[in-house]
């Protein structure tokens, strides 16, 4: 069927139509609400309303959008010469006399009066487009079908297949079918129609590719800042340095806490350590918290950072930190609901703004760069880093302050921090954030727990001992309690008694260092390294078959001995019975007694 977006439709006798997809002819007109059609395929007759037809190229031609001010003009100068001849009929001296003054053979004509009888429009004698028009297709309809199936097949398999894969498809499907296989570029443009996302599944993978070429309709509403934030985690496009020999030590973790509302940073962490509990846990309370304090630690007290405050509810992914029971609880004792996105559009905001900062950092020295075969050949990029964890921390902080939050959004029509005042410092209705009294109480919340029992020595964490006077009142063997530990600095732990607060316990040993726990457990790796476990497995095993050897062996001359020991007995009875014989006489026709025998019962009578 012909499509055309242009809305009239003339209704005369002997204009073409569809109707149900087929191409009809206005046969009659019965009345002001019924059309009498034939079929120009098979003849068939039809009684309809007007509503039920749908414009053919005989009634419409051009979506007006697409015509030019020059064929529009034309189309304005022609009708008013053809619009007499709607109503009466033409002579030949009329059509000698419009050819002259339009420029225009009798043919043509004939043609526009027929048109403009159909459609009384100026639209009706606007010219066509030559050649053939959008979206018609000339393959035969089963290799259009063999085509769309294959397409199809690809787009749910969810790999990389690329075009020649799907083509040599085709073409197999194709010639079993007996039919000519289409044109490699006949494909490519229908998977630019079906499926445009399998041409980019190689580059980008298919998650991504699916995100970059399907609609993500839909906003996140919010009323007020602090009322939804978002949290999320991506490794920092920069390589690092150490800050003792400025040796590489590869990529930061960057965890950001965004606010929906302003689209402001509500804080962040940067560290060296994988995503999980801890990085959530201090960046919420880099969140929470004002930043006078932090900002004046790391020489940046001239910037400002007023975002700050409990959320009310944290929007996250389904990372199994955040879908822990202990996340939720933690959450709950400050009020904070946490949401769980049930699909990757639904947010995306902190997402978004990580892009940002990602597109800072590719600017920087040592940035890694996110085309491996771009960088081919090419110096190794760690070679080049030279910013300090710390001085990346701060190299963050002045982008956010000093240029996204004063930018202005083109969503919010102002800049983050202008809508952050905004609201807070509305006339009549000033408001300040909520926030949290005890810093420590809150960080303590999220950080990891272990349960342990509180001995007369201490407690036992980490191959480490926690001893402090406070203790001495809760020591009760087989009794467990919850405590908090940070693995950045293990010589301090926090035990839950149920008090307010919880107690704060050190090393038993006071003078040992306090070093983070991954540095604990490299030294406990480095350690086993060193001194191998010399009980290994050959060992073990020639232990077990020694002891098995060593167990029969004695079983072996445990018997024997026994044996023996029953053997000397029987023959000194035999002894002391032959002398008690002498004595009364002997005994004639009895046999020997064999006492290594076993006495046998008899059936019904004495033994």
């Amino acid at each position: 069927m012909a499509t055309s977006s242009f809305p009239i439709i003339g209704f005369a006798v002997g204009v073409e139509v569809f109707y149900g997809g087929e191409p009809y002819r206005i046969e009659a007109i019965k009345d002001l609400d019924s059309l009498y059609l034939v079929n120009q395929r098979t003849g068939k007759h039809v009684l309809t309303s007007p509503r039920d037809v749908e414009p053919s190229e005989s009634a419409v031609y051009e979506d007006v959008r697409r015509i030019s001010d020059a064929e529009a003009a034309l189309a304005l100068r022609r009708f008013p010469k053809l619009e007499p001849f709607i109503e009466r009929e033409c002579t030949a001296e009329d059509i000698t006399n419009l050819g002259r003054e339009l420029g225009l053979h009798r043919s043509q004509l004939y043609h526009l009066i027929r048109k403009v009888r159909g459609t009384s429009s100026p639209a009706a004698v606007i010219r066509g487009k030559r050649g053939t028009r959008p979206g018609t297709k000339r393959l035969d309809p089963r290799v259009e079908k063999i085509i769309v199936t294959q397409i199809k097949s690809a787009q749910r398999s969810g790999r990389t297949m690329n075009i020649d894969s799907i083509v040599g498809e085709i073409e197999t499907d194709c010639v079993d079918a007996g039919l000519k296989p289409p044109a490699v570029k006949t494909v490519r443009r229908r998977i630019e129609e079906i499926c445009r996302e399998l041409p980019l599944r190689r580059k980008f993978g298919v998650r991504r590719a699916r995100e970059r070429t399907r609609a993500l309709p839909g906003t996140i509403a919010t009323s007020a800042p602090l009322a939804m934030v978002e949290v999320d985690h991506s490794p920092l496009d920069i390589f690092l340095v150490d800050s003792v020999d400025r040796k590489p030590i590869g990529r930061a973790n960057l965890t950001l806490v965004s606010d929906t509302f302003s689209r402001a940073v509500l804080g962040f962490h940067l560290g060296l350590d994988a995503p999980g509990a801890l990085p959530v846990a201090l960046a919420l309370t880099h969140a929470v918290m004002p930043k006078e304090e932090w900002l004046a630690e790391r020489g940046l007290g001239d910037l400002e950072w007023p975002m700050c405050g409990i959320p009310r509810h944290l929007r996250v992914d389904r990372a199994s930190e955040f879908r822990s029971p202990k996340f939720e609880s933690s959450c709950g004792r400050w009020g904070i609901k946490v949401k769980l996105r049930k699909k990757k559009e639904d947010g995306g905001i902190g997402e978004r703004i990580i892009g940002t900062i990602q597109n800072w950092a590719s600017q920087e020295p040592g940035a890694s760069g996110n085309d491996p075969k771009k960088l081919r050949g090419e110096q190794d990029r760690q070679e080049k880093a030279e910013m300090t964890l710390a001085e990346a921390e701060c190299w963050l902080a002045r982008q956010l302050m000093m240029k996204y939050h004063c930018k202005r959004h083109s969503n919010l029509g102002m800049s983050p921090n202008q809508a952050w005042r905004a609201w807070h410092l509305a006339e009549g209705e000033e408001t300040l954030p909520v926030l949290v009294a005890d810093k420590k109480n809150f960080l303590v919340s999220f950080l990891p727990s272990e349960a342990r029992v509180i001995n007369p020595d201490g407690i036992s964490l980490f191959r480490e001992k926690y001893f402090c006077s406070e203790l001495r009142p809760y020591v009760k063997p087989g009794l467990k309690r919850k405590l908090h530990y940070d693995p950045r600095k293990l010589g301090l732990i926090y035990v839950d008694v149920g008090a307010t607060k919880p107690i704060e316990v050190r090393y038993a040993e006071l003078t040992k260092p306090c070093l983070p726990k991954f540095e604990e457990d490299e030294r406990a790796r480095k350690q086993r390294a060193r001194y191998p476990d010399e009980f290994n497995r050959e060992r073990r095993v020639a232990l077990v078959k020694e002891n098995r050897k060593a167990r029969r062996a004695s079983k072996k001359a445990t018997r024997a001995a026994r044996r023996k020991e029953r053997l000397a007995q029987s023959a000194k009875l035999e002894l002391q019975s032959e002398a008690t014989t002498g004595q009364q006489g002997p005994t004639k026709g009895l046999p020997p007694i064999d006492y290594g025998d076993l006495p046998v019962i008899s059936e019904g009578g004495p033994v």
